[in-house]
């Protein structure tokens, strides 16, 4: 089932992309505070991870007819490597730094978008039904 056409969802996909790298790459001269821990977790992570949620699940209306194994053998390792390659932009600026647990963040979101997106297919296939 299409809820939107392919071509939305491309360019869905392509603005997606740039807002992430503008917010990876933007300078914030510290107006923003995300070093307060919630739950024993730092704020920033909590950021890092809903910024990508996002990522699979449009990921998975681009391609509703696939299978979970094309999604998890070609779309998975290219989102973890996305992330990967947002957390080390900021080894290039000066103003940034680099964290091994914010690409974990990241990676923690990509699977939480991955579990929502099969669950959104499963519940748009059997309300298509």
């Amino acid at each position: 089932m299409k809820l939107f056409s392919i071509r939305f969802q491309c360019i869905l996909y392509r603005v997606y992309i740039s807002v992430i790298l503008i917010l990876m790459v933007i300078r914030t001269d510290g107006k923003i505070r995300l070093a307060k821990t919630i739950w024993g977790f730092r704020g920033d992570h909590f950021v890092h991870s809903t910024i990508f949620i996002p990522y699979m699940i449009i990921i998975g209306f681009i391609y509703p007819s696939e299978n979970f194994r094309f999604i998890l053998t070609k779309k998975l390792p290219i989102a973890i490597i996305f992330g990967a390659f947002c957390e080390s932009l900021h080894l290039f600026l000066p103003y940034r730094t680099f964290s091994i647990f914010d690409f974990f963040a990241n990676c923690f979101g990509i699977l939480m978008g991955l579990g929502l997106s099969f669950f959104s297919r499963k519940l748009l296939v059997e309300c298509g039904k």
